[in-house]
C-alpha cells in the first residue's frame, strides 16, 4: 500500500531531524560514517534498494563512488568509476541542476546514457540524483535508485534528497575545516620547533664566539706580552748600545705591537655585534 503524503512527510522530517542530531555529522573526524549513514537513511527512508555517494576525480573528468549502500543486503562498498567522455549529457546536468529526477530512466534524456553498461544490468528503473555542493562548486552526487517497477517521483521526496545532499555539503564543510585546522595546527608546531631549533642554533653559536673571543683574548695577546716583555729589557738595560737608527726600530716595533693589539680589540668588537639585540632607529637618508 502506498504511503500518504502526510506519512511519507513525517519520516522525511523524522530522517533529517536524525541527521542534523548526529554526531558523526557534527563532529567526528571520520567522514565515512557520516557518508554510511547519509546513505542508510536516504535508502530507507525513500525506501529504494540503492543509494550511493560519488564524487569528482581528475578535474571533473570522472566521478568515483565512494559509498553505496544495498538495503537488501545492508551492506556498503565503493570503488566503481564513471567518466565524463562516456557520459557528457548526465555530467552537463550535474553542474546545473537541483536535483535529476528521472521517473524511467532508461528513456530519459538525462540518464539514459547508462542503459545499456549500468542501468539494465542492474536492474535499475528510476533514478533520483541531488548534486553535493561545497563553497558554490559541485564536488559530487547523492544517487537513489529504485529497482522494480519504474517509480514516479514525488515533490517532497525530491525536495527529501536535496536536503540530504545539503547535509552532506555540510559534512563535508566540517571535515575540510577540521583538516585545515589540522593543518594550520602542524604547520604551527613545525614553525615553533623551527624556532626552538634556530634559537638553539643561535645559543650554541653564541657559545662558540664566547670561545673564541677567549681564545683570541688569551691566545694572541700572549705572545704581545711576551715580545712587549723583551721590547721593554731591552729598552731599559740595552738602549744606551744603540744609534739612533736602533732606537728607531725599538720605537716602530713598540708601535706594531700597539696596532697588533688595537686590531685584537677591533676583532673581538666585531665578533660580539651579533650576541647583542639590534637597536633600531629612523635615520634621515
Amino acid at each position: 500500500m502506498e504511503k500518504t503524503a502526510y506519512r511519507r512527510a513525517e519520516e522525511q522530517i523524522q530522517a533529517l531531524l536524525h541527521l542534523s542530531k548526529n554526531q558523526w555529522l557534527a563532529g567526528h573526524d571520520n567522514i565515512k560514517s557520516s557518508l554510511y549513514l547519509a546513505t542508510e537513511t536516504a535508502a530507507k527512508t525513500l525506501q529504494v534498494e540503492r543509494c550511493s555517494i560519488w564524487l569528482y576525480q581528475n578535474r571533473k573528468q570522472t566521478i568515483k563512488c565512494v559509498d553505496l549502500y544495498t538495503l537488501c543486503r545492508d551492506h556498503h562498498e565503493d570503488g566503481a568509476e564513471l567518466n565524463s567522455i562516456d557520459f557528457p549529457t548526465y555530467f552537463q546536468c550535474l553542474l546545473k541542476e537541483r536535483v535529476i529526477a528521472a521517473d524511467d530512466a532508461l528513456v530519459d534524456s538525462n540518464t539514459k546514457e547508462f542503459s545499456e553498461v549500468y542501468l539494465k544490468p542492474l536492474g535499475i528503473t528510476s533514478m533520483l540524483d541531488a548534486p553535493i555542493r561545497l563553497a558554490g562548486s559541485t564536488i559530487g552526487v547523492l544517487c537513489c535508485e529504485h529497482v522494480g517497477k519504474k517509480r514516479k517521483w514525488k515533490l517532497d521526496e525530491k525536495n527529501f534528497v536535496a536536503s540530504v545532499a545539503d547535509f552532506l555539503s555540510i559534512a563535508y564543510e566540517l571535515s575540510s575545516h577540521r583538516k585545515t585546522s589540522i593543518e594550520l595546527r602542524q604547520h604551527k608546531e613545525q614553525l615553533e620547533q623551527l624556532i626552538r631549533d634556530r634559537t638553539q642554533e643561535l645559543n650554541d653559536k653564541n657559545e662558540e664566539l664566547k670561545a673564541f673571543n677567549s681564545s683570541v683574548s688569551h691566545d694572541l695577546r700572549a705572545p704581545l706580552r711576551h715580545v712587549s716583555g723583551y721590547l721593554s729589557i731591552i729598552e731599559d738595560e740595552y738602549s744606551s748600545l744603540f744609534d739612533e737608527s736602533g732606537k728607531n726600530y725599538l720605537m716602530r716595533a713598540r708601535q706594531a705591537l700597539q696596532k697588533m693589539d688595537a686590531m685584537i680589540d677591533s676583532m673581538l668588537n666585531l665578533s660580539r655585534v651579533s650576541m647583542h639585540e639590534l637597536n633600531k632607529s629612523k635615520i634621515n637618508l
